[in-house]
């Protein structure tokens, strides 16, 4: 009977614990949290500040934002300096991911204005990934 309670016990903690951590697909799944809808072209949804509190994407609140507040800064992040605000979870919407998505976005929007030489920036990053994964693949 001592066994029993105590396997109870860790059984309940266990299942516990996997509800409350955020599983690894879905931190994989948190810097592609940029949502675009067709139907409204200037705006775009992400996971709210606040979303640390959510314990799966199934359950994020998403906030909507101008387009112009996508990649912001230029991947770089929110500055550290001044009075600047984290706009989504982790700031999400300054990812390379969220960059690539705005320049397809405004490549869709504006085709014959928008050359998309800015976009190169990241699509030579993805190359160097691709290099290192195939190099790390060789290697195995």
């Amino acid at each position: 009977m001592k066994y029993f309670v105590i396997i109870c016990i860790l059984l309940t903690t266990i299942v516990y614990a996997k509800e409350k951590v955020p599983k690894l697909k879905d931190k994989d799944m948190m810097r592609k949290m940029i949502v675009y809808d067709k139907k409204n072209p200037d705006i775009f949804y992400c996971p709210t500040a606040t979303s640390k509190y959510q314990t799966s994407i199934d359950k994020m609140i998403v906030k909507a934002h101008s387009i112009n507040k996508l990649c912001e800064y230029e991947g770089n992040g929110v500055p550290l300096e001044g009075n600047h605000r984290h706009d989504c979870y982790q700031d999400v919407d300054e990812t390379d991911f969220a960059c690539k998505e705005k320049y397809r976005i405004m490549l869709r929007k504006y085709p014959e204005d928008f050359k998309g030489s800015r976009l190169q920036k990241y699509m030579d990053y993805d190359k160097e990934i691709i290099q290192k994964m195939r190099k790390n693949h060789n290697k195995n």
